[in-house]
């Protein structure tokens, strides 16, 4: 309350509000933890078909026979790892739970024991977190093939299949559960701490990879464990058969239910504890308090699912994987093995191990051991448990974890001896694995060796070695590692990353005595270069916290004053490379964060000798000398932002740490109170001059200017340069507008394209000819617009009007497609079949022919007027833009040619459903409007050229006048010249001629080349229906599919197996059954008519209608021909265009790529006179002719090229100018000689006429 008050009092002070801080704070948030997708899951009944009351006077309730424990975990079967911590539940009733006898105080109980009364763990009661049952799950990348796991656990008693038999008989169960339970309560009262695997079951959990929880999903049945399939790889393989019944009806049924439900996690969730137990948020202690639990989720190991630390964390997850004891000859019985894990920090004798293992429920919180399944009878156990360990804060070599393995008796026959009963457990065993290794934390899988005995300093024995200086041991199986075991480390405080565990560890050894050589130091810098990404952002902090510190480190005492090139460029350099990854991961707010929330800079004393700032500066200053790597200064001067916000919060804190702000403020106070009255203004100015500038001293990072001049321009402005604010990263902002434009109309382009020759079959019901006619005559169309397109922008319009016209003309077509494909508007009868099919069939005409005239228009203008952008000192950014571009072309065409399909396969409409093309049509056409609306909101930035006119309209012109020259002149009188171009001397200028010649040389060439065009485009004519691709994964049908063509199918045809549709229609007495074969591809719609009768031939009444036919072939077959089409147009098109303007000159160049298009507009032309003509019925045939035409021509073009001579291009011009220029020269001499003849003549008839003139004697 006092705080909002003295806050308002500063509202009486009118000039207060005249204070304006905006733009001085950036829009930067505080460090958070981030979750994935947030599930809560609430376990609440597990019950068998075995019930009865546990009660010895049997009026309690019925519940099961005995104990069962759950553990949950996540699954991802896409990525093949466990996504997750394991979350242990308890759902048993309590009088279920006294069936093990001093539950609370059993020194071993997989966690249990040690209980040193009620307690508070963070401030909540122990025992209000003994039994979880909720837990938040949390999944940074969701997606429909991540399960949610439940293995469940019973006490052990003997082999899985003995025990699980009971249960899977659903005969009278009275007598069984009494039998069941009697064994229980033995088993309990001798073994209770000890737990073996039973069943497991599996549901999924997303619908799809947006993250909407499948709620509607139930667990499966239960499935007996199976002893030989217990591992998380097992588990892995067991889930990738879960969604296919024929494989999982194979495996044997716990007649039980599990009741586990999902839910989305609300944003104001109370009670809720991390995996570290610590509570977060409002928290209420209450007895009746319902506690969520986070299960810690294991984030994959790559850039952007990661994030920089922001709580406290240090857990080691403990995997024991497998023993192998089948050939050891130590112990006479080691069957059913028990491992328990101990962490301990000496290997002294009387050394105790720590107590910082997570219990289990029903437990202690953190306990001393733990103990993992129990596999009966099994010389050679596999393991599947995880136990989670709080580690310390500080390591040492003496922490190491201890196995000891035990024989597990599980024999209670009552004939037995008294001592062999009371037995229960003999040690046959000892492994122990250090926690370090080369100072870091051990990680991955470990195969160790067992031994027979542990005498004190067992860490100093090595790994199967018998020649020692160390305390002897027995080593088991001679010292072969038989033990294997994998921990996982999830911390905040240990690093895996070797590089920087060097970084650290070598700058906590300099701590105490920072006066060192700096070689070490350079050493381990750079080595950081090497560091992963991911490792990189998850201690971004802290590494760069102790970057800054190095930063002002000393060294020795040469370069203590003058710091020197050598030393201070690595250690800037390396906060170049953390700036470098966080820009190219798109991280660079984690960067803002840290300046301004994280960055402070060493406590300033009066032995102070550098800051920050001063450091920075000086290693700036020395990076951007001229003699340093260009590529150095160019990375600093790209992220000098950085550098620059924190050299300000440096100063900042320097001067408020120093008292020298307060020492200002303290003057300047005073004047400002007492000439308030007398010079108000001033005081005025000062106040707030004063207010600013402690605002930015003390809560912003770096000071913020503005330019108000946005004309201001490089030192040598030219008409194509642009302002200092248009430029982004050394590019023109405006190309970024013009990539944009070029994706979005891509994917219009192929998105529409890859759905066409299906819209004409299935939709406008077109036969394969007129479908094949159509598509090339488009294809065609939208290869020849370009000469019309770049005639009208080089000579009229200018590119920019011409992109902006013709894509409303392209935008205006794809729309018209969209609405010719909407069934609904002439479907009156509404039978989902179009009434008017000539309503639809011109709509799509008049759509093609405007898309054909808008991307064709537009394809030559939109790079040229891209690479006009820049300036003639940018060829690096020209060429780098055009790769970009040629990026976004392929990026727009890949995505769109998978999504379009997809959309075509939906159902949509009005009256009725059919195969949704207007939708197919309607993304793309929409796509061309962002284009449009992208390309016109940078229109103020582009350079726009004028129109010059068109080189292509004068070549035509010339070569056109060449022709009717030479036809004129065709008589034999006329004597012939060196080329036919030559007739075109009269007119046209011979430079030109001799580039149109160089030009035509090159066009020869491409007589050729519409055929390779010709098959190449034959691959928009699939018959199989393409969206059978989108039913798998890509990756997943490269490599499966041959694998199941070639093997697995042959397999199940040879077992008799067949694929068929076979249903049964029943009443409540009678049934009739129908079945029929089908192949893969195909689709199928029975009909039952209202006057169906059962009888021995009923199923004569149904009616099959056949949607789709079955294939012939399988997709999967196109894949070798899509490789090495797609390699052709790669070796084709790039060294082709390559080629062809080398040999062009430089003003041809729009001419030649014309020229390109031209050949694909060819090359279907023939594809539509052949499909016309020819009249082949087998399309197959009609590939056989194409591929023989191709190699013809492959022949005739390798001929042509043999012959082929390359030219110089920029020689050949130079040596015309140079002849034009000495014609001209002589032409000059030549009537300058003609002149003075003239002259000399004039001059000469003047004298003689004088000299018989007397008078004009007389004169002169």
């Amino acid at each position: 309350m006092r705080s909002e008050t003295r806050l308002k009092l500063f509202t009486l002070d009118p000039d207060t509000q005249k204070l304006d801080f905006s733009g001085i704070e950036p829009d930067v948030k505080q460090f958070e933890e981030k979750f994935g997708k947030r599930v809560l899951v609430n376990c609440n009944d597990l019950s068998f078909n075995l019930q009865s009351c546990v009660a010895e006077n049997e009026e309690g309730p019925t519940t099961n026979v005995e104990p069962f424990y759950i553990t949950l975990s996540l699954f991802d079967i896409q990525n093949g790892r466990k996504i997750s911590s394991d979350f242990h539940v308890d759902l048993n009733h309590p009088s279920v739970r006294s069936m093990v006898p001093n539950n609370n105080t059993t020194q071993y109980i997989n966690g249990g024991g040690d209980t040193e009364g009620q307690r508070l763990v963070h401030g909540v009661p122990e025992s209000a977190m003994q039994y979880p049952r909720q837990g938040v799950f949390s999944v940074t990348c969701p997606h429909p093939d991540i399960f949610l796991v439940a293995r469940i656990e019973k006490v052990l008693q003997g082999g899985i299949n003995h025990c699980a038999e009971p249960y899977m008989k659903s005969s009278d169960s009275t007598k069984v559960a009494q039998k069941v339970l009697k064994n229980a309560k033995l088993a309990c009262s001798r073994l209770g701490q000890y737990r073996m695997p039973f069943a497991w079951a599996a549901r999924s959990l997303f619908k799809d990879a947006s993250g909407t929880l499948d709620k509607s999903a139930r667990f499966s049945a239960l499935y007996r464990q199976d002893s030989n399939k217990l591992s998380n790889e097992d588990m892995l393989k067991l889930l990738a058969d879960f969604r296919k019944p024929e494989k999982m009806a194979k495996l044997p049924i716990i007649l039980g239910n599990l009741d586990v439900t999902i839910d989305n996690v609300a944003p104001d969730l109370t009670n809720c504890v991390t995996s570290s137990y610590i509570p977060v948020k409002q928290f209420d202690v209450g007895e009746k308090t319902s506690i969520f639990f986070e299960v810690e989720e294991f984030v994959p190991y790559i850039a952007k699912c990661s994030q920089p630390f922001t709580i406290y964390n240090n857990h080691l997850y403990i995997y024991p994987k497998h023993l192998k004891y089948d050939s050891q000859k130590s112990f006479a019985k080691a069957r059913n093995i028990a491992v328990c894990i101990e962490f301990k920090d000496s290997d002294e004798e009387e050394a105790v191990p720590l107590k910082c293992i997570y219990g289990r429920p029903g437990g202690p919180l953190f306990t001393k051991n733990a103990f993992a399944a129990v596999l009966h009878h099994q010389h050679n156990p596999e393991f599947y448990d995880e136990y989670k360990i709080e580690l310390p804060t500080q390591l040492h070599d003496k922490h190491h974890l201890l196995f000891t393995f035990y024989h597990v008796s599980c024999d209670s026959n009552s004939k037995a001896s008294t001592k062999k009963r009371d037995m229960v457990e003999t040690q046959v065993g000892y492994a122990w694995l250090p926690l370090l290794k080369d100072g870091r934390v051990i990680m991955n899988e470990n195969q160790v060796p067992v031994a027979a005995n542990l005498p004190a300093g067992y860490l100093s024995c090595h790994e199967g070695a018998s020649k020692h200086s160390g305390p002897e041991v027995k080593w088991v199986d001679g010292g072969k590692p038989l033990f294997k075991v994998s921990t996982h480390l999830v911390s905040t405080v240990y690093t895996q990353d070797q590089h920087l565990h060097n970084f650290f560890h070598h700058c906590q050894s300099i701590a105490p005595a920072p006066q060192v050589s700096g070689g070490e130091l350079v050493k381990y810098l750079k080595s950081l270069h090497a560091m992963e990404s991911h490792v990189m952002i998850k201690f971004l902090p802290t590494t760069l916290n102790q970057l800054f510190r190095v930063l002002t480190s000393a060294t020795q005492e040469d370069v203590a004053v003058n710091v020197t090139r050598q030393d201070m460029i690595p250690r800037l350099n390396n906060l170049k490379f953390k700036l470098f990854h966080c820009h190219e991961e798109g991280l660079e707010h984690y960067l803002r964060s840290y300046v301004k929330f994280v960055f402070k800079t060493e406590p300033y004393t009066s032995s102070t000798t550098r800051t920050v700032h001063e450091e920075l500066a000086k290693a700036m200053t020395a990076i951007l000398k001229p003699s340093t790597d260009f590529l150095t200064s160019n990375k600093l001067l790209k992220y000098s932002w950085y550098f620059f916000e924190a050299l300000v919060k440096s100063m900042a804190q320097y001067l408020i740490e120093s008292c020298k702000v307060k020492t200002l403020v303290n003057m300047m106070m005073p004047h400002i109170t007492q000439k308030y009255k007398d010079n108000l203004d001033a005081a005025r100015n000062a106040n707030h001059s004063l207010a600013v500038f402690i605002k930015r001293a003390s809560c912003s990072p770096a000071f913020h200017f503005k330019y108000k001049n946005a004309s201001f321009l490089h030192s040598h402005p030219s008409s194509k340069e642009c302002p200092v604010w248009e430029l982004v990263c050394g590019y023109p902002l405006s190309i970024f507008f013009i990539v944009v434009n070029e994706f979005c109309e891509r994917f219009s382009y192929y998105g529409m394209r890859a759905v066409l020759v299906l819209y004409f079959k299935y939709f406008l019901r077109w036969d394969n000819d007129l479908s094949t006619s159509i598509y090339h005559t488009f294809v065609a169309l939208c290869y020849l617009t370009p000469i019309l397109g770049a005639i009208v922008a080089d000579s009229w319009l200018g590119k920019f009007k011409t992109i902006i016209y013709l894509s409303i003309v392209y935008a205006i077509g794809q729309v018209t497609m969209a609405v010719s494909a909407i069934h609904d508007i002439t479907d009156t009868n509404r039978d989902g079949t179009p009434d008017n099919m000539t309503f639809h069939v011109a709509l799509a005409m008049v759509g093609l022919f405007l898309i054909a005239l808008g991307t064709g228009g537009i394809k030559p203008c939109v790079a040229a007027f891209g690479g006009d952008q820049f300036n003639e000192n940018q060829e690096k950014q020209r060429r780098t833009f055009f790769s970009v571009f040629y990026l976004c072309i392929n990026g727009g065409s890949l995505l769109s040619t998978i999504i379009t399909p997809i959309l075509r396969a939906q159902d949509c409409g009005i009256y009725s459903q059919q195969k949704c093309y207007s939708l197919a049509f309607g993304v793309p056409a929409a796509l061309m409007v962002v284009a449009l609306v992208v390309f016109i909101v940078g229109s103020g930035m582009y350079y726009k050229a004028e129109p010059q006119g068109n080189i292509m309209l004068d070549v035509c012109k010339c070569i056109n006048f060449a022709i009717a020259n030479r036809f004129r002149h065709r008589s034999k009188q006329f004597p012939k010249r060196e080329h036919w171009m030559d007739w075109a001397e009269e007119k046209y200028d011979k430079l030109l001629i001799a580039q149109i010649k160089m030009v035509l040389k090159v066009l020869f060439l491409y007589i050729p080349l519409p055929m390779f065009w010709t098959l190449f485009d034959q691959k928009g004519l699939l018959v199989i229906q393409p969206d059978q691709m989108q039913t798998v994964n890509p990756i997943l049908i490269l490599t499966l599919v041959p694998i199941m063509d070639s093997v697995i199918y042959p397999l199940i045809k040879k077992c008799g197996l067949n694929f068929t549709v076979a249903f049964t229609i029943k009443d409540n007495t009678q049934s009739c059954e129908f079945s029929r074969d089908f192949g893969f591809g195909s689709s199928y719609v029975f009909f039952i008519p209202s006057t169906f009768a059962f009888g021995p031939n009923c199923h004569e009444s149904l009616t099959v209608m056949e949607d789709i036919k079955p294939n012939t072939a399988h997709m999967a077959l196109q894949i070798p021909q899509y490789f090495f089409i797609t390699a052709g147009e790669v070796m084709f098109s790039v060294t082709g265009l390559e080629f062809s303007y080398s040999q062009a000159p430089n003003n041809m160049k729009a001419v030649l790529q014309a020229g390109w298009l031209f050949t694909v507009a060819i090359g279907n032309f023939i594809v539509l006179i052949v499909a016309e003509l020819a009249k082949i019925p087998k399309q197959w045939a009609e590939y056989i002719l194409f591929a023989s035409l191709l190699m013809a021509v492959c022949v005739i073009f390798s001929i042509m090229a043999y012959f082929y001579t390359y030219i110089d291009p920029s020689e050949i011009e130079a040596q015309f100018r140079k002849k034009l220029d000495d014609d001209d020269d002589h032409k000059k001499q030549q009537k300058m000689g003609v002149e003075m003849d003239r002259k000399d003549s004039d001059k000469d008839s003047s004298s003689s006429d004088d000299e018989a003139d007397p008078d004009k004697q007389t004169k002169m």
